[in-house]
C-alpha cells in the first residue's frame, strides 16, 4: 500500500488562501485589513475642555479685575441618532479678588466666587465623513454660583453665598479626527477608545432671570479641547 502525500497551495488571489488536498478544496476567507470608521456610528464620547467665558456682570469684574476668565471643563456626549447627539458639559472656575464696599471702593478684604456652568444640548450634526462633522446645538443651562464676600457674609450672617441661575445656550462647533487611534484589526475585548478628536465651539449664555435680580451670568463662550469616541 502506498503513501501519498497531501499538497498545500497558496493562491495570492486578493488575499484569499486555497488548501488543496486529495479530492477536497477549502477556502479560507481574506481578512480584513481595513475597517472603516464614521463619525456617525461612536458610543459615547467624553471630552476634556478649557472654555473661555466673557461675563455680562460688571461686578465679577469688580472684585476679580476681569470680565472673562478660563473655566475647565469635562463633557459626555451620547449619540440619539446619526444626526442628533445630546452634549452634557460641566465647568469650574473660582475668582479670587478685592472686595468692594457699597460705593464701589475698594475694601480691602479677600472676595471669592466659584462659577459651576451646567449645559445640555442637543445638537444637530453634519458629518464629514471619517475626517470628523460640523454642529450647531441648543438647550437648557443652570449656572451654580458661591459667593464669599467679608461685608455679605456679615450681613447676612452666613458664611457664603450660594445660588445658582437658569440660562438658554445655543452653540456652533466642529469636531476634527486627529488620527491619534488607529482602527482596530480584530475585535477587542471591553470598551476601548476609537478616535481621538480636537474639537471646538463658540456660544452664547442667555440668562432667564432679570438682569436686576443678583448676577447676571450670561455669557459669550468659546470652548477647544479633546473628546474620546468608545
Amino acid at each position: 500500500m502506498s503513501w501519498m502525500p497531501s499538497r498545500v497551495a497558496s493562491l495570492g488571489l486578493g488575499g484569499l488562501v486555497a488548501v488543496a488536498v486529495p479530492g477536497t478544496a477549502l477556502a479560507i476567507p481574506p481578512v480584513i485589513t481595513d475597517i472603516p470608521q464614521r463619525i456617525d456610528d461612536e458610543g459615547i464620547r467624553i471630552g476634556v475642555r478649557g472654555i473661555l467665558e466673557s461675563w455680562d456682570e460688571p461686578t465679577l469684574s469688580t472684585s476679580s479685575g476681569n470680565t472673562r476668565g478660563v473655566l475647565a471643563g469635562v463633557s459626555l456626549g451620547v449619540p440619539l441618532h446619526e444626526l442628533l447627539v445630546v452634549d452634557f458639559e460641566m465647568g469650574f472656575k473660582r475668582l479670587i479678588g478685592t472686595a468692594a464696599n457699597a460705593d464701589g471702593t475698594s475694601s480691602g478684604e479677600r472676595e471669592v466666587t466659584d462659577l459651576i456652568p451646567l449645559s445640555l444640548l442637543v445638537e444637530g450634526r453634519l458629518s464629514l465623513g471619517a475626517q470628523g462633522e460640523i454642529y450647531a446645538g441648543i438647550g437648557p443651562t443652570l449656572t451654580v454660583f458661591r459667593n464669599d464676600h467679608p461685608g455679605i457674609n456679615k450681613l447676612n450672617d452666613e458664611p457664603m453665598t450660594p445660588g445658582s441661575k437658569g440660562a438658554g445656550e445655543v452653540r456652533v462647533g466642529f469636531r476634527i479626527d486627529t488620527g491619534l487611534i488607529q482602527p482596530a484589526r480584530a475585535p477587542g475585548m471591553g470598551r476601548q477608545i476609537r478616535a481621538v478628536d480636537f474639537e471646538g465651539y463658540a456660544g452664547r449664555r442667555w440668562q432667564l432671570h432679570p438682569r436686576d435680580e443678583g448676577f447676571d451670568l450670561a455669557a459669550w463662550r468659546l470652548g477647544l479641547g479633546l473628546s474620546f469616541r468608545f
